[in-house]
């Protein structure tokens, strides 16, 4: 039997498809929906 490919033979193509090399914008938002930091500090969990 021939030793046939773990991944099927799919046609030449990249991956990502050709976008133009100058950014339309950026991918960040310039608001950001939520902080990084809580809000309410998280207690430190600690043995009794």
């Amino acid at each position: 039997r021939p030793i046939r490919p773990i991944r099927p033979i799919r046609p030449i193509r990249p991956i990502r498809p050709i976008r133009p090399i100058r950014p339309i914008r950026p991918i960040r938002p310039i608001r950001p929906i939520r902080p990084i930091r809580p809000i309410r500090p998280i207690r430190p969990i600690r043995p009794i």
